[in-house]
């Protein structure tokens, strides 16, 4: 039964990439954006890095270029996205990858889509269950949205999908990920949310699955069993491996915030587990925790922590999936991994046509695990990047306004970017692969609309496709 599904959500998704390329030639279909950019970097160890929450793209030691290009649907209630990616760099072979490459159907109050995609739960600094770290999944992914916010009721909302984690070079080969979230909002302002991802299947095990068993992973029933040794072989092909979550997010009203002298405030919490619960708790507890202050629309202050160091268990691991929760040796949930502690701090400033970001990381690992896997050790990081519409920079094209109006030209969608970052790490981490020691970018972009003067709650809190 594994492999009809896994050969299923493999056709899916390339059907889904293919009618996103094949679309190029409609109307409806525009150039969502599209970049160049040169980069250099020195690595901590080996020839690769790995930027955070990349979508699981390796970036090569010494002298790289990258071109990205977008495409974008719509068209009555049909939505389709395609992103695709290509580098040359000096240590890492000639390379492409379709980032994003979905096509989905839309109603007033539900959605589905198929193709490839990075679900995204939580603010990237704060994601624990899943994030775009590691590359994106091909997926089938369905949601809903109750119709209208009512008194003393709220609002409704749900997602799922199931996707496949093409990953043969592992333990149990190419298993499946299903994830659910439910969301209900009382009033405006309060998010309530109930997070879940199950892996499960993967050749060996999903063959062996029947129809019952997927009602029993539905209501986590075998989760609990144990054996003399880890492994796949010693447990049930119904036992899998499952996170929990629950989520609250708090945002100030309006009147609120102005009273503070604030323009936006926000603020969420993460209470994540494993596999048990004791009452409404799940065990093995992680959190996060996370902050959003915009004083002004064109200044955002971020602040994440994260915490995954449990004296019994060590996340994103596993007693059948043996190469933990991970997605072609990438984490698919927080970057920090498992036995760790993350503090993220970011800042995001919009003077006049300039973008300015400025971001410091600590992690440190190794707590509880260092005879499992983890041994100590931990880096600071920090970067800072900018951008600027080139039509600023008095180039051809006219005078520029940065809140738009009759100056508005096409120069405002053109803009050059820079950044530069550095990372100083101790312990076990001065041999990880993950990290640049130093690396510099600067590129040029083009966009179909130009940047928003103001700062938006997503861009602050941070996107994905």
């Amino acid at each position: 039964m594994g492999v009809l599904p896994a050969r299923f959500l493999a056709l899916v998704s390339s059907l889904g990439i293919a009618i996103s390329a094949a679309c190029a030639a409609s109307p409806a279909v525009t150039l969502d954006h599209a970049a160049l950019e040169l980069g250099f970097a020195r690595t901590v160890s080996g020839d690769r890095w790995l930027a955070d929450f990349d979508r699981g793209w390796w970036r090569s030691a010494g002298a790289e270029a990258t071109a990205q290009a977008g495409l974008r649907l719509e068209r009555g209630p049909w939505r389709g996205r395609l992103v695709w990616r290509a580098a040359l760099g000096r240590d890492l072979p000639a390379r492409g990858r379709i980032l994003a490459g979905w096509i989905g159907l839309s109603g007033r109050h539900w959605s589905v889509r198929a193709g490839r995609a990075s679900p995204l739960w939580s603010p990237l600094g704060a994601a624990l269950l899943i994030s775009p770290h590691a590359r994106p999944l091909d997926l089938l992914q369905a949601s809903f949205v109750s119709p209208a916010f009512r008194r003393g009721i709220g609002r409704w909302e749900a997602e799922t999908f199931v996707g496949r984690l093409d990953d043969p070079v592992r333990t149990v080969p190419n298993p499946l990920l299903w994830g659910m979230r439910a969301s209900w909002v009382p009033v405006e302002g309060v998010r309530i949310e109930a997070l879940r991802s199950i892996m499960l299947g993967g050749e060996g095990r999903g063959e062996r699955l029947q129809p019952r068993d997927l009602w029993d992973i539905f209501l986590g029933r075998g989760e609990t069993s144990t054996a003399e040794a880890p492994g796949p072989e010693n447990f049930p092909a119904a036992e899998t491996d499952q996170k929990f979550a629950w989520q609250i997010t708090l945002r100030a009203p309006a009147p609120l915030s102005r009273a503070l002298g604030l323009h936006d405030l926000e603020a969420l919490w993460t209470y994540a587990g494993e596999d048990r619960f004791r009452g409404i708790a799940p065990t093995a507890p992680a959190r996060a925790y996370a902050l959003r202050i915009q004083p002004g629309p064109r200044l955002a202050l971020m602040a994440a922590y994260v915490n995954l160091v449990d004296d019994g268990n060590l996340w994103y691991r596993h007693k059948i999936y043996l190469s933990g929760y991970t997605y072609r040796g990438v984490v698919l949930g927080h970057p920090a991994g498992g036995d760790a502690r993350s503090l993220r701090l970011s800042l995001l400033a919009a003077p006049g046509s300039l973008r300015l970001r400025l971001e410091a990381v600590r992690e440190e690992r190794g707590y509880r695990f260092a005879d499992r896997g983890m041994p100590a050790g931990g880096f600071w990081s920090g970067c800072a990047s900018a951008s600027v519409p080139v039509a600023a920079l008095g180039l051809p094209g006219g005078p520029f306004t940065p809140s738009g109006g009759p100056g508005r030209t096409r120069w405002e969608k053109v803009r050059l970017r820079a950044s530069l970052g550095a990372a100083d790490p101790w312990g076990a981490d001065r041999a990880r692969e993950r990290l640049a020691e130093v690396c510099a970018t600067l590129g040029i972009e083009w966009t179909a609309e130009p940047v928003h003067a103001e700062i938006s709650r997503e861009e602050a809190w941070g996107d994905t496709y």
